[in-house]
């Protein structure tokens, strides 16, 4: 049995709208379509991010009568008590660091030569890129941990409790940092002295990072933010030229709940100073919170891909691209959504309608 495919009802109405639009179209200036790739030889980022995990539980020294008879054995409180037993703790990760680095990336444009607005859509970018600023970047960790007053054994020693005390642990390499647009950007143009275009807009995003020391893996994100764009457009032999700046800083909070159990760590004592005593942590991380910086230089050459309204990609706007968009008329998005509002209606319609391809 033959598909059925159902398109809007042509009413009068619609008719009419149509008939105008197409009469219009010989005076209107065509939207295209620009693919632009990130030049990292001409572009810089600067990243920072302070973050803090915290986290709670309790330790208890590593002994074992038959796998570490010599380990370290923990007791809560000042006097009394025997074998090796968990005391309770509240703790922090905190992770402080970022990367310079020649970014790479790429982004569409939709935008008809000297109209006031252009649509940047599919923004995506690696803030390491492929050669990075003095040598790539970084966290330098700590862990501050609070406890109880306990003491320990093998070595013996005191642990008087209420100071946080802070623990460096090192330091973790930055292995993927990588900005992703969430949704199509409405940038406002307008022409610049002296030639071309300037732009401004702003463009959402996530943010992706994942740090590596040894087997742990630190991963911050997807965070959710907002990049302030500004630039300037000039047109090329090839194309289009585009340059833009970001700056932009702010915090962010996200929920974790994770458990961990029997984490080694190697705490200094305190009273005698001088040994380490070798303890097991157990417990939940309690979310994430932090602030980030990120500033941008980008410099991207653009070439034209097609109209904006040829969806069935084959150079040219015509009936076949419109029986395309008349048939997901009112859908939620897709590549019917021709300005990336998020429903295919009349506005879209337009936008090919000014596309279409004159007869020859």
């Amino acid at each position: 049995m033959p598909s059925t495919v159902r398109y809007p009802v042509a009413t009068p109405a619609i008719l009419t709208g149509i008939a105008l639009l197409a009469a219009a179209v010989a005076s209107s200036a065509f939207a295209s379509q620009y693919q632009f790739i990130v030049d990292p030889g001409k572009s810089t980022s600067a990243f920072s991010q302070s973050t803090a995990i915290p986290m709670s539980g309790s330790l208890i020294g590593d002994f074992d009568a038959s796998e570490n008879p010599g380990g370290t054995r923990t007791l809560p409180g000042l006097f009394g008590g025997s074998g090796n037993q968990p005391v309770p703790y509240s703790a922090t990760i905190g992770l402080e660091g970022g990367a310079a680095s020649f970014p790479q990336g790429n982004y569409s444009l939709q935008w008809a030569t000297g109209a006031p607005t252009a649509i940047l859509s599919g923004l995506q970018l690696d803030l390491l890129g492929s050669v990075s600023v003095g040598g790539g970047g970084g966290f330098d960790l700590t862990f501050t941990i609070l406890y109880s007053t306990f003491r320990t054994f093998a070595p013996d020693s005191l642990f008087p409790g209420g100071v946080p005390i802070p623990v460096p642990l090192g330091s973790a390499e930055i292995e993927t940092l990588l900005v992703a647009q969430t949704a199509p950007a409405t940038l406002v143009v307008s022409p610049a002295k002296g030639g071309g275009w300037t732009v401004q807009g702003l463009v959402p995003v996530e943010t992706t990072v994942i740090a590596v020391q040894g087997d742990q893996i630190y991963e911050i994100g997807p965070t959710p933010g907002a990049l302030p764009l500004t630039g300037t457009i000039v047109a090329t032999k090839t194309g289009l030229f585009m340059t833009a700046s970001i700056e932009t800083s702010g915090e962010f909070e996200s929920e974790l709940e994770q458990e961990f159990s029997q984490v080694p760590l190697a705490l200094p004592t305190v009273l005698p100073t001088g040994g380490t005593a070798n303890l097991l942590l157990s417990g939940t991380l309690n979310g994430v919170t932090g602030s980030t910086a990120l500033t941008l230089e980008l410099a991207a050459a653009g070439s034209a891909t097609g109209p904006v309204g040829d969806l069935n990609g084959d150079g040219i706007v015509n009936g076949a691209d419109l029986a395309i968009l008349l048939g997901a008329w009112g859908q939620a998005g897709g590549p019917a959504d021709l300005n990336g509002d998020g429903l295919v209606d009349g506005a879209d319609l337009s936008i090919l309608l000014s596309d279409w391809t004159p007869l020859r």
